[in-house]
């Protein structure tokens, strides 16, 4: 009998580890954003399924979460504007992230998952050209138009 309880309290620890990994708990601040509703979804296929809804505090804080962790793969935070930005989700199902609804995407701050981090760092440069197209886009029809009036 002893040996059985040695054995149990051995594994305790071991129990009490995996309780603390089980369900997801995604915080989010969203500057710019009060008193409304996000909703959490994935997709699959060519579609998109809401898994959970958040209140949004008037400070812009949400919190996502469940007792059983999420299946891997790429989620979506969508805002009451129909904008929404992208969530990775693997091992960590645990951790923060903080934007801004003038820019999510640029605006983008994770902390505890790395696998957003990469993420969002990829996305920047990505995105990069994109906006110094644009940018030269409109300083060159701004020169083209003060040559037109001129």
């Amino acid at each position: 009998m002893k040996r059985v309880l040695k054995f149990l309290f051995l594994l305790l620890p071991f129990f009490s580890f995996t309780g603390n990994e089980q369900g997801y708990n995604i915080k989010i601040k969203i500057k710019g954003l009060k008193d409304t509703v996000c909703y959490f979804g994935n997709y699959y296929g060519d579609k998109q399924y809401v898994r959970d809804t958040a209140k949004v505090d008037a400070n812009g804080n949400l919190v996502f979460s469940g007792k059983t962790k999420l299946p891997g793969g790429i989620y979506l935070v969508v805002l009451p504007s129909k904008k929404y930005f992208e969530v990775i989700l693997d091992k960590e199902q645990n951790f923060s992230m903080e934007t801004d609804t003038i820019d999510l995407v640029n605006k983008m701050k994770v902390k505890g998952s790395d696998d957003n981090i990469l993420f969002y760092k990829y996305y920047g440069i990505i995105l990069k050209p994109k906006y110094l197209t644009k940018i030269l886009t409109l300083i060159l029809i701004i020169n083209l138009t003060n040559n037109c009036t001129s």
